[in-house]
This record gives structure tokens, C-alpha cells and sequence, in this order.
């Protein structure tokens, strides 16, 4: 359950955010981000956040996610699909800037099984006991009939330029999710071409 999407007039910018758990300030660029992330959720908009690498589009991320949780009663559950390179980082910018219940889909068939038996749902229910699942492009199109049960308040896609075949499985897979925002994250510059950035736009 998630209350009514609040009225797109009463956005109020945010104009600070307090430091990170271990005492990180948000920069005044990443305060924009959030506030474009909060305000396209407040007009019910789908988004893309794109920035050189290093600016801290993860962080600015989770803000929103965190925001979402504190202010808005909307505690998840929120999907965040992203290279496994980039795992442990999510993790750490998960715990850095929030304080949201994570849980982490990829590794062997053994860490996998104990994940979907004892970390993702309540017993004998399909209630998650999570409020960020961080999975693989891999497992996204693995366990599509796990993850396409729920109905996600928020689905984060890292690295979107992997988006730009509308023909592949990936990105068919992933339209099929239920979601009620999508945000797609990418370091790299929209280049001049049409298909790929009409990929991009059909997704979201």
C-alpha cells in the first residue's frame, strides 16, 4: 500500500538536505538533481538523470528513494538494476544515505536460493520485507517471474544507455515490469541518434 500521489501544486522546492550518516554534505548541483527527481515524481513524469560520471547520480538517487520513504510514507518496495561492478557501491550509497532495508539478488545458485527463501517475502506471503532490492541486468531477465510480482514503487535502471536497443530482451523485459516511477540513470551524453534516444523515451 502507498498513499494518493500528492497534487503536483503543492511541490515546495527542497532547499536542504541534511548530511549523509557519516557527516557528507550534498553539494548544491546534487540538491537540484533531487529536487528535479521529487518534482517529475510529483507530476507522475518517468525521468532521466544524465551527468558526467563521478557527480554523484547514485547518491542523488537514493535521496529521492529516501525522501520518497521519510516524507512521502512511500517505503518501497523500490528495484534498482544495475552492472554487477557497481553493487557494492550501491550498497554503501544505500547505507550512507538512508536508512532503507536492502537486499541484494545475484551471486550463486546457493546465495540466490537463501535470498528468495528467507530475505525477500514475508512467510507464506509475497509481502516484501525489503525496501531496495539491488539486482543484475543479468537476473532481471533470469528471475523475471519473481520480480514481476510486485508491484514496485520505483524501479532505478543504472548504466540506461544498455537500454538503447528496443528490440532486446532487456529492455522488453524490464517494460513488462509494474512500476509506478521509472528513473534512468546514465554517464553518457545523448549522441545525435534518434533511435536510440526514442528507445530511451519509448521505455520511460
Amino acid at each position: 500500500f502507498a498513499p494518493p500521489r500528492p497534487n503536483p501544486q503543492s511541490f515546495r522546492p527542497i532547499t536542504h538536505h541534511p548530511c549523509s550518516n557519516s557527516g557528507y554534505q550534498i553539494r548544491q548541483y546534487q540538491l537540484s538533481g533531487l529536487n528535479f527527481l521529487v518534482n517529475s515524481w510529483y507530476n507522475k513524469r518517468n525521468a532521466i538523470l544524465a551527468d558526467e560520471m563521478g557527480l554523484g547520480k547514485t547518491a542523488q538517487a537514493i535521496m529521492f528513494l529516501d525522501y520518497l520513504d521519510k516524507q512521502q510514507e512511500v517505503h518501497g518496495p523500490f528495484l534498482i538494476v544495475a552492472p554487477l561492478s557497481t553493487i557494492p557501491h550501491w550498497k554503501r550509497e544505500i547505507a550512507e544515505w538512508s536508512s532503507l532495508a536492502q537486499v541484494t539478488y545475484c551471486g550463486d545458485s546457493t546465495y540466490r536460493r537463501f535470498t528468495r527463501n528467507y530475505e525477500m517475502f514475508y512467510p507464506k506471503t509475497n509481502i516484501p520485507m525489503f525496501q531496495v532490492l539491488l539486482t543484475t541486468y543479468e537476473y532481471i531477465i533470469r528471475a523475471e517471474k519473481l520480480f514481476n510480482q510486485i508491484n514496485w514503487r520505483a524501479i532505478i535502471i543504472d548504466e540506461a544507455q544498455r537500454m538503447k536497443n528496443h528490440q532486446s530482451k532487456l529492455f522488453n523485459t524490464l517494460k513488462s515490469y509494474n512500476s509506478d516511477f521509472k528513473l534512468l540513470l546514465t554517464g553518457t551524453p545523448l549522441q545525435n541518434n534518434i533511435e536510440e534516444l526514442w528507445s530511451l523515451l519509448n521505455f520511460l
